[in-house]
């Protein structure tokens, strides 16, 4: 009954410098936009006909990994990794004029105007990653190469959700 409309643009960069001979940095950056509408999981054609209910997502993602490899010695190595991601996620309803929503209770249609908690919601994620490792060989008792390592994450979530429709025409039905 509609026509979905689908942009997704991506871009993916990577660079490896080697140092010294024991030292390489690497780092990778992935960037995406991406916007569907209307947005089939939530609101769209698929439960309205009435467009003015219909959501548009809008995704923005970043993601940043710088890498830091020293060889130390003829059996150790170190290895440094971080991962920087930046998670948007913009939900709106270009097509509504600030009417308020009906819902059918019969049969969950909805018509009339936006009833959606839209907004900003960004979800990032940061991450640090040592390793260190060392292969000890033969010794009677084999090859054996023995790792330990350290990892950090934090997940900072930002939203803010508010209501398409004007101020007196936000009541829902």
């Amino acid at each position: 009954r509609a026509p979905l409309t689908n942009r997704d643009h991506q871009v993916f960069t990577k660079e490896t410098v080697q140092v010294t001979p024991s030292n390489k940095a690497e780092v990778s950056i992935h960037y995406r936009k991406y916007r569907n509408f209307p947005y089939t999981a939530t609101a769209s054609f698929r439960n309205s006909e009435d467009s003015r209910t219909w959501m548009a997502v809008e995704k923005q993602q970043w993601y940043i990994n710088p890498t830091w490899t020293s060889v130390l010695g003829p059996s150790t190595t170190l290895e440094a990794r971080g991962s920087f991601g930046v998670f948007e996620l913009l939900a709106t309803n270009p097509n509504n004029d600030g009417s308020a929503a009906y819902r059918d209770l019969a049969t969950s249609i909805v018509s009339g105007g936006d009833f959606h908690a839209a907004g900003d919601n960004r979800r990032n994620r940061h991450q640090a990653k040592v390793d260190l490792s060392h292969f000890i060989g033969d010794g009677g008792a084999g090859n054996h190469t023995f790792k330990g390592g350290f990892m950090y994450q934090v997940t900072p979530m930002w939203g803010e959700r508010f209501s398409q429709a004007q101020a007196d025409h936000a009541e829902v039905a």
